[in-house]
């Protein structure tokens, strides 16, 4: 009878231990999905305020990002789904061509280097993406910007009313 009773109370305990694990996981991906939503709806803040194609300036600090370096072809695709809500597309300045694709890791190899960046949100069609990368360029190199351009994408998370997504460039001054 007590060995029954000792049996019970061990395995009450072991369920009781993997109840606690289990919520351990849910509460880290809880926090996990807030810092992507606090992420989110700043963007979202940023963008009626600025509105698309005005030029303006932002202070980062250097982030940590992992790379898809890989031979990009004409048409690809990047989601949040994959990648998690901060990803994008790093442009080589000269070649103004797709170079890699970034996703926030905070072990990543590649870090975005911190500074004074030139940024323009845009609006595009679908699959449009980089159609402006010229213009874009050109406006930021007026105000300093070399280096890298980011892409920021958020063309599965900001869609405008009219078919259009909503995407951020962003360049370095002075890299």
């Amino acid at each position: 009878m007590r060995s029954r009773v000792f049996s019970e109370r061990t395995c009450l305990l072991n369920r009781l231990n993997s109840c606690g694990k289990n919520a351990w996981l849910w509460m880290k991906l809880l926090e996990k999905r807030k810092c992507e939503l606090d992420f989110f709806i700043k963007r979202i803040n940023e963008f009626i305020k600025i509105g698309a194609g005005t030029v303006f300036f932002e202070t980062n600090e250097a982030k940590r990002y992992g790379i898809i370096d890989q031979k990009l072809k004409k048409h690809f695709v990047v989601n949040s789904i994959e990648l998690g809500m901060q990803y994008g597309v790093i442009i080589d300045e000269e070649k103004l061509k797709p170079a890699a694709i970034f996703y926030r890791d905070d072990a990543g190899e590649f870090i975005k280097e911190a500074g004074e960046y030139v940024c323009m949100f845009q609006t595009l069609e679908d699959g449009r993406m980089l159609e402006n990368l010229a213009e874009t360029a050109a406006a930021f190199q007026k105000f300093g910007g070399s280096g890298f351009i980011y892409h920021e994408d958020y063309a599965n998370t900001i869609p405008e009313a009219n078919g259009k997504r909503v995407i951020k460039l962003l360049q370095k001054i002075g890299a």
